[in-house]
């Protein structure tokens, strides 16, 4: 059996299909004003398909949930790039890194946990959340977790589902009301 992973101080670097490089870590409190410049970084459409809805800023709550977390029943983890230099003022403080993506999962019941991602729309199809899903993953199933399930638009099922098989997953999808429950299989730990 693998030891418990521990998930608050999770790095690791990794090789984009695309030949980039990227640093995948825990989300960390510090992390607001970085995850607030991500959320800036997508589109309209972007966000309506990570949230279901048209928001403009996270608020201070969402953005303590987001970053304020126990790495047992919440996890997080974001993509990471070193910051183009920027003129030096007092808002951007500590932004020495950006981030590009992020991947969560909140555990339900069952060996169920509720997973989400986000990618900027100018790093979308280069394999980072593909990425942030395989580590995640590892994550989970050290955790003793066995599902990942998502709740997501229906217009969106598609592109959910090709993402998930091109990640080497296969969903199980249900419709109701207008939203499409996505369900698929972990994989047992040691197994990518």
């Amino acid at each position: 059996m693998t030891e418990p992973m521990e998930a608050r101080t999770y790095a690791t670097e990794v090789l984009l299909r695309d030949g980039g490089k990227i640093h995948i870590r825990a989300v960390r409190p510090d992390d607001r004003q970085r995850l607030r410049g991500l959320f800036h970084s997508l589109s309209e459409q972007s966000i309506y398909s990570r949230f279901s809805t048209q928001k403009r800023e996270l608020s201070e709550a969402e953005l303590d949930f987001l970053t304020r977390l126990d790495f047992v029943q919440h996890v997080a983890l974001a993509a990471v790039i070193r910051a183009e230099p920027q003129i030096a003022s007092p808002s951007c403080e500590n932004q020495e890194e950006q981030i590009i993506g992020v991947g969560r999962y909140a555990v339900q019941k069952d060996g169920n946990a509720e997973v989400a991602y986000a990618v900027a729309d100018a790093h979308q199809h280069r394999g980072i959340g593909s990425a942030l899903l395989q580590h995640l993953t590892v994550i989970a199933r050290t955790a003793g977790l066995t599902t990942f399930v998502a709740n997501v638009l229906t217009e969106n099922v598609l592109l959910h589902s090709a993402f998930l098989a091109r990640s080497g997953f296969y969903p199980t999808v249900t419709v109701s009301l207008g939203v499409a429950h996505i369900s698929f299989p972990l994989g047992k730990a040691g197994h990518s």
